[in-house]
């Protein structure tokens, strides 16, 4: 996904020519050198895409912006027909103008921008709302309608979800004291699909909710999930741990060994509710060869994430890569 952004909010004859080439080098140039960094290893795997964010200014005449936008969007759609038949994808996404205090802060006079451009943030709220609504049973989506959206934020995700976009949502109830923090996530297409074969949910978000389902017993309540205004996919889930942690290191070997008990056990029904429980048992045997197996896996994991920490430490000492301890 190439989303970096530039603006000058000069004219073309107030601005300096290195300025321009600035924005043309952010707009323009990277979104061609990373694209055709990227795309021959996606051809060659027969699957992968390309997003490359351009806006609706590129429709429209808006100074060297509006033209660097147009082009993001002209050389999106000429690659999307080039790669036909590949199995990669290439989109534009043109975002609309939202009515919030940016353009305002920013000193960006938007009086001559037609209406129609525009979108209103209580109206996406409602649109995406009804949309997730729509996914939940009667029962919760009823309980849904008892709260009311209040605020939304970005979120810092972990390294797993590097690259996507991810939400939270505050709704209230009856009043400050009972609030609903939901979190809203970008779903893509699984890495498992070239291999395993698509899946039968064209909605990648609705994929990972009815997978969550289906190998859990009982499923956070308001899983669901919608389409943005910006066509990306999303699920939703309640913003809130309810993991617990084991101290593995001070367990006996006794309690180790029920609690690996415990985990395989909790794995084995997840398995069993999402595949042909009597070909995993028959794959399986009745011998130790799984066993043995998983157990060497797990050693040679320990031993192999001791090196690399290892490593990790000494490139730290010879000052090789910069690290904040402590943290």
């Amino acid at each position: 996904m190439n989303n970096a952004g530039f603006g000058l909010n000069r004219s073309f004859l107030g601005s300096s020519v290195d300025d321009e080439q600035r924005s043309l080098d952010v707009l323009v140039t990277a979104v061609l050198r990373l694209t055709h960094a990227a795309v021959p290893g996606m051809v060659e795997r027969g699957t992968g895409m390309v997003i490359n964010v351009s806006s609706v200014a590129s429709w429209i005449t808006g100074g060297t912006y509006s033209a660097a936008k147009s082009w993001v969007t002209v050389f999106s759609e000429s690659l999307a027909q080039e790669l036909a038949g590949t199995g990669v994808r290439v989109t534009a996404a043109c975002p609309g103008f939202v009515h919030t205090e940016f353009h305002e802060r920013a000193g960006i006079d938007m009086s001559s921008m037609p209406e129609f451009m525009w979108l209103d943030v209580e109206q996406v709220v409602a649109t995406v709302s009804a949309r997730y609504r729509a996914t939940l049973s009667d029962d919760r989506a009823r309980l849904f309608d008892r709260y009311t959206f209040a605020d939304t934020a970005r979120k810092v995700v972990g390294v797993g979800s590097v690259g996507m976009d991810a939400r939270i949502a505050l709704l209230v109830g009856r009043d400050d004291a009972d609030p609903l923090f939901l979190q809203m996530k970008e779903a893509r297409a699984s890495v498992l699909a070239p291999y395993a074969g698509a899946s039968p949910y064209r909605h990648h978000g609705q994929r990972v909710v009815e997978g969550q389902r289906l190998m859990q017993a009982a499923s956070d309540i308001f899983l669901g999930w919608y389409s943005g205004v910006n066509r990306r996919h999303y699920y939703v889930r309640q913003l809130r741990d309810m993991k617990a942690s084991a101290d593995v290191a001070s367990m006996t070997s006794e309690v180790l060994s029920g609690y690996a008990a415990l985990c395989g056990g909790t794995l084995a029904r997840a398995h069993a509710r999402s595949g042909d429980a009597c070909a995993i048992a028959g794959y399986l045997g009745t011998g130790t060869q799984f066993d043995d197996a998983m157990a060497d896996f797990a050693r040679d994991y320990a031993v192999q994430t001791t090196a690399d920490h290892a490593a990790l430490d000494q490139a730290i000492e010879d000052q090789r890569i910069t690290a904040v301890l402590g943290v």
